[in-house]
């Protein structure tokens, strides 16, 4: 029996989200990436074996908020998820963080 076959899911999905970057990636988010056909960016995740495509974006920044939202709500506290405090255009990063 290999190892990935006695992983449960949640711990393959940290090994798989806690990879490092892939070198040129298209995004600086995780989840999104850009398709050169369409000029949109793409969000996606992967869970538990199956691949969530969540829509496709005329920003980055809205690819990465489509990610952040949906990983957290089917995956929950486990999600790794983008930190978006950083970024100027974020609505989130405006309203500052939230209590709750």
């Amino acid at each position: 029996m290999s190892v990935r076959s006695r992983r449960k899911p949640e711990e393959a999905y940290l090994a798989y989200a806690r990879r490092p970057k892939r070198h040129g990636a298209s995004s600086k988010y995780r989840g999104v990436s850009f398709r050169k056909q369409t000029q949109l960016w793409i969000a996606q995740f992967y869970w538990r074996g199956k691949r969530y495509f969540l829509g496709s974006f005329q920003s980055e920044l809205e690819a990465a908020l489509a990610y952040n939202l949906h990983a957290e709500r089917m995956i929950g506290e486990l999600a790794l998820l983008n930190d978006l405090s950083g970024d100027p255009g974020c609505p989130q990063a405006q309203d500052g963080p939230r209590e709750g």
